[in-house]
C-alpha cells in the first residue's frame, strides 16, 4: 500500500513537472528552464519504466515472453537520448497512468468476483430416488437434479423465457414482409 502511494505521488509530481516545463517554455525565453523541468520529469517518470523494461529484456533473452512495457521503455529511452525530454516524459506519464487504471480495474473486478462467491449458497436441494435431500452445494455433481427453489426458478423464469425466444425465432424465420407478425410472450 505504501509503495503504491509513493508511485502515485511520483507520477503526479512527474506530471506536474511535465506541465510546468511546457508553461516555462512559453513564458521564459530560452530553452534551459523548460528543458530542465522536462528532463527531471522524464527521469522521474521514465526511469522505473526503463529499468523494468531492461529486466524484461533480460528475462526474454533467457526464454521468457516480451511485454508492452519493453517497447514503451525503448520509446522512452529513444526519446530521452534524442533530447526530446517532454515526449519522453509524456510517453512515460501516459504509460504509468494506463497501468494505474488497469490495476484499479483488476482490483475492482477481483473484489466483485469475491463478493459474488460469498453470495453463493452453502446448501442446495437435490432430487434423488428417495425425494428431495439437502446437501452441501459443493457436493453437487454435473447431472444431479436440482430441487427446491431451483425447480421453481426454472419453471417460473427460464422455461418461459426459452419458450418466448423459440416463438420469436420461429416468427423471424417465417417472416413475411407483407404480413408482419409480433411475438407475444406471457
Amino acid at each position: 500500500e505504501q509503495r503504491a502511494n509513493f508511485r502515485i505521488v511520483a507520477v503526479l509530481l512527474g506530471g506536474t513537472l511535465l506541465l510546468t516545463s511546457l508553461v516555462a517554455k512559453q513564458l521564459i525565453p530560452g530553452p534551459f528552464h523548460g528543458d530542465l523541468l522536462a528532463l527531471l520529469a522524464a527521469l522521474l517518470l521514465g526511469g522505473p519504466i526503463v529499468v523494468h523494461a531492461a529486466a524484461g529484456m533480460v528475462r526474454r533473452a533467457r526464454g521468457g515472453s516480451s511485454h508492452m512495457e519493453e517497447l514503451v521503455g525503448l520509446a522512452v529511452l529513444a526519446a530521452f537520448c534524442s533530447g526530446q525530454y517532454v515526449e519522453s516524459g509524456a510517453i512515460a506519464f501516459f504509460m504509468l497512468l494506463a497501468s494505474f487504471i488497469e490495476h484499479r480495474t483488476a482490483v475492482g473486478a477481483r473484489a466483485s468476483i469475491e463478493s459474488l462467491i460469498r453470495l453463493a449458497p452453502q446448501r442446495a436441494a437435490k432430487l434423488t430416488a428417495d425425494g428431495e435431500v439437502e446437501v452441501n452445494a459443493q457436493d453437487l455433481l454435473p447431472g444431479d437434479r436440482p430441487g427446491g427453489c431451483a425447480v421453481a426458478y426454472l419453471r417460473q423464469w427460464v422455461l418461459p423465457t426459452v419458450a418466448c425466444l423459440t416463438r420469436a425465432r420461429a416468427l423471424l424465420e417465417g417472416f413475411d414482409a407483407e404480413r408482419p407478425r409480433t411475438a407475444v410472450c406471457t
